[in-house]
């Protein structure tokens, strides 16, 4: 499946909200991109979500 870009976007804001902050030093900070990419491990949204 091919995501477009706006789609790709999406799905980042959407993992980034369902995952929460990052706790670090006692700051609290959004995952950046390369993150998020890490979490997924190449798995689109819906299969990543249907295994946690």
């Amino acid at each position: 499946m091919c995501l477009t870009i706006k789609d790709q976007v999406l799905e980042r804001k959407i993992i980034r909200r369902i995952i929460g902050p990052i706790n670090e030093d006692e700051v609290l900070r959004q995952l950046k991109t390369e993150e998020i990419l890490r979490v997924l491990n190449g798995e689109d949204i819906v299969r990543f979500m249907k295994s946690h």
